[in-house]
């Protein structure tokens, strides 16, 4: 259950940020950190078919969309200082 809340919590977040970066002026970063969002979800999915048992692999790649989301807000930043 605790796994649960923690996955909702950072789809979660990961919801917000997108719903702010969608006002943002690069859509496919946008559309990048959406896709993030659908691969969290489909690992999620598979964790539960396979009740959390995939030898940390799934962690894993979840650890590693986050560490891609990082950054993708740090492009977009990076994008943003550059025009101003």
């Amino acid at each position: 259950m605790k796994r649960i809340l923690k996955v909702s919590a950072v789809a979660a977040s990961i919801l917000v940020t997108g719903t702010v970066l969608a006002k943002d002026r690069h859509p496919n970063l946008t559309t990048a950190t959406g896709d993030i969002e659908n691969a969290r979800a489909h690992i999620s999915a598979a964790q539960q078919n396979n009740e959390w048992d995939m030898n940390g692999h799934a962690k894993n790649a979840k650890a590693l969309l986050d560490q891609a989301a990082d950054e993708i807000a740090k492009a977009r930043e990076a994008a943003n200082d550059s025009k101003k």
